[in-house]
C-alpha cells in the first residue's frame, strides 16, 4: 500500500506555526485498512496454506510508451515490468483505405559530399558571334618591311610660288681653263679690297752677297754664361795692346787651373780707390803705449750685474724697533699636542634640556618564574561544577498517521520577527574578568578550561573537535621585576580539545616548566569560535556574553565568544 504523509521543516516554522507542509509517499505492507483518502492498494498478498499470492487490480495501472493492450504485464529488456494496457479484442485486417494527400514538402536537406568528376561530353554546336569586345591596347611597333616597287610617274602639277632664297653653296670643282681671250685694255683701279690672311710663308731663299756693314748696335743684354770649355794650351805672348775700355763685370766663372806664371807686364796707371774692404783679421796685441792724459769723465755706464753675495759680516748694532708689518696668512693647523692633566672639577652646571628618547633597546629574555607566595586565606566558594554530559538520546519511535485536521483557530498575537534560538555558552569555569593569584591561576590553566553550551552541538563536532578554542597570555610590563617599562610579547598556549553534545574542555599541552616560565602578573584571554558551532539542525551557535554576564538583548548568530581573567 502507498500512503501520503503530511509533513513539515521545523527550522521553518514561526513560532511553532508550521510554514512549510511536506507531502511525502510511504511504502506499507498492513491489514487490509477501512477506507483512507490518504492510501493506494496497489497488490493484495493471500496467504493458501504454505504459500502466498499476490494480485494486483489492473485498473490501478496506467500503460505508457509502446504497448500492444494484451491485458498483462510485460518485462522488457532491461527486466523491469510494465503494464501493457487493457486487453482488445483483435479482428480482421480491413481493407487499405485510400491514398492520403501528399504530406508537405520537408525542408531542403544538407549538401552531399561532392561527386567523382564525370566523363568529357561531347562538344556542343558553335554558338553565335558576340559582340565586339573593348578595343585592345596599342601593341609594340613591328619591324620595317621590305621597300615596294617604285610606282608611275604622276602628272605634272602647276608651278608654284618663287620661294625664298636658299643658302649659298659650296664651290663647285674648277673647270677646264677656257681658251685665251685678247688681251683687253686695262681698266681703272679698282679700290683696295680688304686684307686678306697671312699665307704660308715661302721657301727659303737662296743666301744673297753680303751687305755693308752697318753701324754698330748698342750692347745687348749679356746672354747667360755659357759652358766652359776645356782649357787650351797658353798661346803665345803677343803684344801688349793699349789698355781698352773697362768692360761690363761679367758672371765670375769656375776657377781654372793656375798657369804658370808669365812675365811681368809693365806696369798700369793706378786704379781708383777702392771701397773699403771688410776688417780683417785682428793681428797680435802689440806692446802698450804710454799712459795718456786722463780724459774727462764719460757719462754713468748701464748697472752691471750682481756680483755674489759676500760672506756674512759681523752683526751691527740692534736698530730701533720698527713699525708693526701686516698679519701675514694663517698658517697651516700644527699636530694636536698631547693632552694635559685634568684640571680641577667645577661647580655643578644648570640642568639642560631633556634629550631626544633612544631607540628601544632589544627585549630581553623572560626571566625565570618566582617562586609561589604563601598559599592566602579560603577564598569564596567557588562556582558550580559543570554539568555532566546528559544520557544518550533513546530511538526514534515510528510517525503515527496524521490525524485529521482541525478547525482554523483564531490568529495569534504577533511574535518576534527575529529567531534568537540560537545555541550560546550558558557557564565557565574561570572568573570572567576577576583577578586570581598567581598560584591559583596556574593550577586552573594546567587542570583546563571548560564551558557548557545551552545545546547540543552536532555529532560530527564530536567526533573531531575543530580547532575552535585560543588562549594567549599576556604579560604586564608594569610589573617587570627588572624595574623597565617596555612592551612584552604575547604568548600563546596550546591545548587538545574534547567535546561532548554539551561541553567543550581545553587541556593544555604546556609542561610545568612551560608554565613556570611563562605565569607572571598579566592577563589571561580566552577566544572561542562560535561561527564554526552548530547543533544537529545546522544552526550556528553564537558569541553573545549574556549567559555569563545574566543580560538580556537581542542575540545574533555566529561571533566569536572572547573572555578573560587576570593574574597577580
Amino acid at each position: 500500500m502507498l500512503r501520503a504523509v503530511h509533513g513539515d521543516r521545523d527550522d521553518l516554522r514561526f513560532n511553532g506555526v508550521p510554514t512549510v507542509i511536506t507531502l511525502e509517499t510511504r511504502a506499507e505492507v498492513v491489514p487490509p485498512p477501512a477506507a483512507d483518502p490518504d492510501a493506494m492498494v496497489i497488490a493484495t498478498v493471500t496467504r493458501n496454506g504454505g504459500g502466498l499470492s499476490l494480485a494486483q487490480d489492473d485498473a490501478v495501472f496506467v500503460a505508457t510508451g509502446t504497448h500492444g493492450h494484451t491485458g498483462t504485464h510485460v518485462q522488457d529488456a532491461e527486466g523491469r515490468w510494465h503494464y501493457d494496457g487493457v486487453a482488445i479484442a483483435g479482428g480482421q485486417a480491413g481493407p487499405a483505405g485510400a491514398q492520403g494527400n501528399p504530406g508537405p514538402a520537408g525542408a531542403d536537406g544538407p549538401a552531399g559530399p561532392q561527386g567523382t568528376q564525370g566523363d568529357v561530353g561531347p562538344a556542343g554546336p558553335v554558338g553565335p558571334l558576340g559582340p565586339p569586345g573593348p578595343d585592345g591596347a596599342v601593341g609594340p611597333s613591328g619591324a620595317n618591311g621590305l621597300q615596294g616597287p617604285s610606282g608611275p610617274d604622276g602628272p605634272i602639277g602647276p608651278a608654284g610660288t618663287v620661294g625664298p632664297a636658299g643658302p649659298v653653296g659650296s664651290s663647285g670643282p674648277q673647270g677646264p681653263p677656257g681658251t685665251a681671250a685678247a688681251k683687253g685694255d686695262p681698266g681703272p683701279d679698282g679700290p683696295p679690297g680688304p686684307q686678306g690672311p697671312q699665307g704660308n710663308p715661302g721657301n727659303t731663299g737662296p743666301v744673297g752677297a753680303p751687305g755693308a756693314s752697318g753701324a754698330a748696335g748698342s750692347p745687348g743684354p749679356q746672354g747667360a754664361s755659357g759652358v766652359d770649355g776645356a782649357i787650351g794650351p797658353p798661346g803665345a805672348v803677343g803684344a801688349a795692346g793699349p789698355p781698352g775700355p773697362q768692360g761690363l763685370l761679367g758672371a765670375p766663372g769656375i776657377d781654372g787651373a793656375a798657369g804658370g806664371p808669365g812675365p811681368a807686364g809693365v806696369p798700369g796707371a793706378p786704379g781708383a780707390v777702392g771701397a773699403q774692404g771688410a776688417d780683417g783679421i785682428p793681428g797680435a796685441a802689440g806692446p802698450p803705449g804710454p799712459v795718456g792724459p786722463v780724459g774727462a769723465v764719460g757719462p754713468a755706464g748701464p748697472l752691471g750685474q750682481a756680483g755674489p753675495v759676500g760672506a756674512v759680516g759681523p752683526g751691527g748694532p740692534i736698530g730701533p724697533v720698527g713699525l708693526s708689518g701686516q698679519d701675514g696668512a694663517i698658517g697651516p693647523v700644527g699636530p694636536v699636542g698631547q693632552s694635559g692633566p685634568g684640571g680641577p672639577a667645577g661647580p655643578v652646571g644648570p640642568i639642560g634640556p631633556i634629550g631626544l628618547s633612544g631607540q628601544n633597546g632589544a627585549v630581553g629574555p623572560v626571566g625565570p618564574g618566582g617562586q609561589n607566595g604563601a598559599d592566602g586565606a579560603a577564598g569564596p566558594v567557588g562556582p558550580v561544577g559543570p554539568v555532566g554530559p546528559p544520557g544518550q538520546d533513546g530511538a526514534v519511535g515510528a510517525v503515527g498517521p496524521v490525524g485529521p485536521g482541525g478547525a482554523q483557530g483564531t490568529a495569534g498575537a504577533d511574535g518576534a520577527s527575529l529567531d534568537e534560538d540560537w545555541g550560546i555558552i550558558r557557564k565557565i569555569n574561570w572568573p570572567h574578568d576577576q583577578r586570581i593569584k598567581l598560584g591559583p591561576a596556574t593550577q586552573l590553566l594546567q587542570g583546563g578550561l571548560q564551558v557548557n553550551l545551552s545545546k547540543s552541538v552536532d555529532q560530527a563536532i564530536q567526533s573531531v573537535p575543530p580547532s575552535v578554542v585560543e588562549v594567549w597570555f599576556q604579560s604586564d610590563p608594569t610589573g617587570n621585576p627588572t624595574g623597565q617599562d617596555v612592551p612584552l610579547p604575547i604568548v600563546s598556549l596550546f591545548g587538545n580539545l574534547r567535546i561532548t553534545p554539551q561541553t567543550i574542555t581545553w587541556i593544555p599541552s604546556t609542561s610545568d616548566a612551560g608554565f613556570k616560565a611563562t605565569m607572571r602578573p598579566g592577563r589571561v584571554l580566552i577566544r572561542i569560535h562560535c561561527g564554526a558551532l552548530f547543533d544537529a539542525k545546522g544552526r550556528q551557535f553564537s558569541g553573545t556574553l549574556t549567559g555569563i554576564l545574566g543580560l538580556t538583548g537581542q542575540v545574533l548568530s555566529g561571533g566569536t565568544f572572547e573572555s578573560w581573567f587576570l593574574v597577580g
